[in-house]
């Protein structure tokens, strides 16, 4: 992506450390960690950790598995939180002067997948952040992501919050003609005979052929997108619930319907990226869905010099001067 730059600066077993650059603002680390599950290699390894922060610059986040239990509300089930391991990683916190960025939409992000009784869920997955990079990014939030090929949960961070979607303007696509009902819709309203003069008659067919259109599409691609989204709040809801074997079943169920969909959705965004050199199958809908929104950078505006010579960013106020 154009806007974003990512420079590795830094490797091991337990972090990769890279330098971010978003839309040629000022740089700031983050580090993508994963810490020592073994208990004999948690303190050293936070000590090492602490020799990094020295080498930082004042933007810092630190995102990922830090396998780390800080008290024993991030805890259900198994043995009680040792104290002497969250220490070691509370000192790193206060030496570095990092904060928790909350993360919404659970409670804990690591299961070990067992039933009943057995269960195990742990707070293990956290965002640190230090207070520049705090005050750079305020709307930042992190929000957690239903499970699916792994026994922990995904982190989004998102840095500018939630944004609301506008309504977008009808646009016709062209995996529409990969459908007969496509040319069956266009038929049945073309074929509807309004009254009015030329000019008239063919704004209402136009009319009445985008609002089938868009009422075909909803039913057909919207409900898709909306599954989607309602798995992954099922497979989420259920990943909270004592592992029964009930559940689990469950759980593969939803696991499976959702990789389909998944293969769908690739198809069609690779469609929309105009990509043909790149195959499908290799989970690439990523891919293809940051080359769509590319493709609306290049064309959408984003701002706009008034006739005093000041640029101007407001949507509502660009609309005005045009």
């Amino acid at each position: 992506m154009e806007d974003i730059s990512v420079t590795i600066l830094k490797d091991s077993t337990n972090f990769i450390d890279t330098l971010i650059v978003v839309n040629g603002e000022e740089p700031w680390l983050c580090t993508f960690i994963y810490g020592p599950p073994h208990t004999a290699e948690k303190q050293q390894f936070w000590r090492d950790f602490h020799c990094l922060c020295q080498d930082t610059t004042n933007k810092w986040c630190v995102i990922g598995d830090v396998n780390i239990v800080v008290d024993q509300s991030e805890k259900k089930g198994g043995n009680l939180v040792i104290n002497s391991q969250a220490k070691c990683f509370m000192d790193f916190m206060d030496v570095a002067g990092m904060i928790e960025l909350p993360i919404k939409g659970g409670m804990y992000t690591w299961t070990n997948m067992r039933s009943n009784n057995d269960t195990i869920a742990e707070r293990l997955d956290k965002i640190l952040m230090s207070n520049e990079w705090s005050m750079a990014y305020p709307k930042a939030i992190g929000i957690l992501e239903a499970a699916v090929a792994s026994d922990h949960n995904p982190i989004v961070v998102l840095l500018e919050g939630l944004k609301r979607r506008r309504k977008k303007a009808f646009k016709f696509e062209t995996r529409w003609l990969l459908e007969d009902e496509c040319f069956t819709n266009v038929n049945e309203a073309w074929s509807e005979n309004p009254r009015g003069h030329c000019q008239s008659k063919l704004n209402r067919k136009l009319k009445n052929t985008r609002v089938k259109l868009q009422k075909w599409s909803g039913m057909k691609y919207g409900s898709s997108r909306r599954t989607v989204e309602g798995i992954k709040r099922q497979l989420l809801d259920l990943q909270k619930l004592p592992l029964s074997p009930q559940i689990k079943e469950e759980i593969s169920s939803l696991k499976h319907e959702l990789q389909k969909l998944w293969e769908s959705e690739e198809r069609h965004w690779h469609q929309r990226a105009r990509v043909n050199w790149i195959k499908y199958g290799d989970r690439n809908t990523k891919f293809f869905h940051a080359t769509t929104i590319q493709r609306f950078r290049q064309n959408v505006i984003v701002t706009i010099k008034d006739e005093a010579g000041n640029w101007i960013e407001e949507e509502q106020i660009i609309h005005s001067i045009f």
